[in-house]
């Protein structure tokens, strides 16, 4: 709340969306899978402990939020190039 109700509003909506964002591509299959499991489990850690303790200025939070979108993003390009390839190995038969 360092930023006032604005800021909070946002951390905290960032926060959601990285925790169900992170489920599902935690949850879908890739070859980063093992390592996308592991950075959630950190940030839902760091997640639930914000709960109590303000972590909006601790470095390591960003950290597992960089990696957890880049996790996410990497997720669901190779998810859609992998449905892409489906459609077209489909559209050639």
């Amino acid at each position: 709340m360092a930023g006032g109700w604005l800021s909070g509003a946002c951390y905290l909506t960032l926060a959601l969306l990285s925790l169900a964002f992170g489920l599902r591509a935690a949850l879908t299959p890739s070859p980063w899978q093992t390592g996308t499991i592991v950075i959630y489990a950190g940030y839902v850690g760091v997640a639930a402990e914000s709960v109590i303790i303000d972590t909006d200025h601790w470095r390591h939070t960003f950290l597992l939020l960089g990696l957890l979108w880049g996790l996410i993003g990497a997720t669901r390009a190779h998810a859609l190039r992998l449905r892409n390839e489906a459609y077209s190995s489909e559209i050639r038969r």
